[in-house]
């Protein structure tokens, strides 16, 4: 709950608060399943894909309050707007859109995520967002990513089929 990567201390306080307030709150609602993502990459990681700070202590938390989580894989992210990608693309002439490709996961994180235990259940949706390997801006008419590290919500509602296939698959409460 959290993200390391924010450089200004102001704004490292201001999601520290908003996390602290958000895991307060979502405990007294004591919900049924609990899905929050579980890792992602600082800018200064060199590719290193860690933990969130908080992340850990959160699980354990709703786990005790009896809930069911599920830990999404951060979503991959660029060292720049991809956008900026397309809008180039289109000033010639509309040409393919850049491709990155897909980072595999660090050894701390699969660790974290070894370490853990029911009812936690993981999904990495990267193969929705990057299928074969690479990450392209537009999938299906849709662009993907709103900026470096977040998606449009049109996309991620257009990956729900994907995960209600998924869903039967992992511990989740029915």
């Amino acid at each position: 709950m959290g993200r390391a990567s924010k450089a200004a201390s102001q704004e490292s306080a201001q999601c520290a608060r908003w996390s602290k307030d958000a895991l307060a709150f979502t405990l007294t609602m004591k919900p049924d399943l609990v899905i929050l993502t579980s890792s992602f990459k600082p800018k200064d990681s060199n590719n290193e894909e860690i933990v969130q700070p908080g992340v850990q202590e959160a699980i354990r938390r709703y786990l005790q309050g009896g809930s069911a989580v599920l830990a999404l894989r951060d979503a991959p992210r660029f060292s720049t707007d991809p956008n900026v990608n397309i809008e180039r693309a289109q000033e010639m002439a509309f040409k393919a859109t850049g491709i990155h490709p897909t980072p595999a996961p660090s050894k701390a994180y699969i660790a974290f995520l070894k370490k853990q235990r029911e009812p936690v259940s993981y999904l990495d949706p990267s193969p929705w967002i990057c299928p074969s390997g690479a990450c392209p801006m537009i999938i299906g008419n849709i662009y993907v990513y709103l900026d470096q590290n977040h998606l449009k919500a049109q996309y991620a509602k257009s990956m729900g089929p994907l995960f209600a296939c998924e869903a039967p698959k992992l511990a989740l409460p029915k």
